[in-house]
């Protein structure tokens, strides 16, 4: 873990990520010329000009398809996207950013996926990314940091409300947690939709329902993923008109989270619209994350329970029958537990697994898990779940212990995810999250029974 911290933390430029920034502060600042679709044509024709980087380079991703076609059959730059002064800018951009690893390295980034963040983290993070001076590496730094640095805040926040402990094992799985391996710093904005899980949930301990919708609307036009976390509330909202278990005040807390949930996500969707592709944006967007979200299944890097069976050679409707039938098993666990469970603490704890079993995702997203830990502050509570509670951290810490004794290269050599081992483990300890859930479920049945 010492040499994953210290690889983390220390890249080959610094406090800086070159393959992110490459991807991610050039289509930030560059989105009105480039899209979701013309970073790596529009690398190509700016080396050709100015840098060689990739002479020689034989194959490009073309981000429009997802196929890989040769450099000669790629789709040209626009070029007259650009006023000449930008075009400048850009290829010295380009060329200051190339600087940062040698030609083999850059070579396979124009075989990645290219840009997948909504047109809303655009518009938000493009003034940040017009700040950044590449010349000067520790200016840039800062900037690149800013995430983590209020990802660091946040959770000094987070001891005053949920205590040292809790905020401990957060943090702690957040940073030894293998998925973030030299992609923990350095990233321009790739850490928000995390920082703002985190204020939800410290909104739903303080029952303030409408900012901690507005959390999960901002985590969710952010990145999309999150979108599964409005489940349990809605479930339980729509419950609420038929069971007697959930209070009227209950039903309010619920509505006014559904409601500022909907309210924000209108509003950032608009927000998203203020780039000079408009509507436009939301739509390549659209096009580009369904392709994504194809490509990603089978993909040895990526990790999920579709992912894990199309691993282990499984395809076709053989697949999609085992898949089904798991996450049918999976949602009704989860609606067991949701219907019987009065915290929202734990109702948003519980949700986390579901991510694992309806999703095909990058690793650094299961970095999420690391707010299980806040299921140990809800459960310390009541006195008949403290067990539970601890189960659950330490759920957290052999989920890192062992995928460390299974293959410690993992750390070294991310690829080595390859291996449906470190699969296998992530479903133990999602079902795990949910069996113990299901658990605290069947006991407040109980006691709701006996009154």
């Amino acid at each position: 873990y010492g040499s994953s911290l210290s690889s983390a933390f220390h890249g080959d430029v610094g406090y800086i990520a070159p393959w992110n920034t490459f991807h991610y502060y050039l289509n930030a600042k560059y989105f009105d010329e480039l899209g979701y679709f013309d970073l790596y044509s529009c690398t190509l024709e700016a080396d050709f000009e100015e840098g060689h980087t990739f002479s020689g380079t034989t194959d490009i991703r073309d981000l429009r398809t997802y196929e890989l076609v040769s450099v000669e059959d790629s789709a040209p730059c626009p070029k007259d996207s650009f006023t000449p002064e930008r075009w400048t800018e850009f290829k010295a951009d380009v060329s200051i950013i190339h600087s940062w690893g040698t030609s083999e390295y850059w070579r396979s980034s124009l075989t990645d996926k290219g840009f997948n963040a909504t047109p809303f983290w655009v518009v938000w993070v493009r003034p940040f990314a017009n700040l950044i001076q590449l010349q000067t590496l520790v200016h840039a730094a800062i900037i690149l940091n800013l995430d983590l640095i209020c990802l660091g805040l946040s959770l000094v926040v987070s001891t005053f409300i949920f205590g040292g402990v809790t905020t401990s094992v957060m943090a702690i799985f957040m940073l030894l947690y293998f998925g973030t391996y030299q992609g923990l710093m350095g990233n321009l904005f790739q850490y928000p939709w995390l920082i703002a899980l985190l204020w939800m949930v410290m909104s739903l301990e303080k029952k303030w329902f409408r900012p901690a919708g507005l959390f999960l609307a901002f985590a969710t036009v952010n990145r999309i993923f999150p979108v599964v976390f409005v489940l349990g509330f809605g479930i339980k909202y729509l419950l609420s008109f038929k069971e007697d278990t959930v209070t009227h005040d209950q039903k309010q807390h619920y509505q006014s989270l559904l409601l500022s949930f909907l309210l924000g996500v209108s509003l950032f969707v608009l927000i998203g619209l203020f780039t000079s592709r408009g509507l436009g944006a939301w739509m390549d967007f659209l096009t580009n994350i369904k392709m994504h979200s194809q490509y990603l299944v089978g993909e040895s890097f990526n990790l999920g329970f579709k992912n894990m069976l199309a691993g282990m050679g499984l395809h076709g409707s053989m697949l999609n029958l085992i898949n089904g039938g798991g996450v049918l098993i999976v949602l009704t666990m989860y609606y067991y537990l949701v219907k019987n469970i009065r915290s929202e603490l734990m109702i948003f704890v519980f949700n986390i697994p579901l991510i694992y079993f309806l999703l095909t995702l990058s690793p650094y997203y299961f970095q999420v898990f690391g707010l299980v830990g806040v299921g140990y502050y809800a459960l310390q509570k009541n006195e008949k779940y403290k067990y539970v509670g601890i189960l659950l951290v330490v759920g957290l810490f052999l989920f890192l212990i062992i995928n460390t004794l299974i293959d410690v290269q993992i750390f070294t050599y991310l690829s080595s995810l390859s291996k449906t081992s470190h699969e296998f483990i992530l479903l133990i300890l999602s079902l795990s999250i949910l069996l113990l859930g299901v658990t605290v479920a069947r006991s407040e049945q109980q006691t709701d029974v006996k009154k």
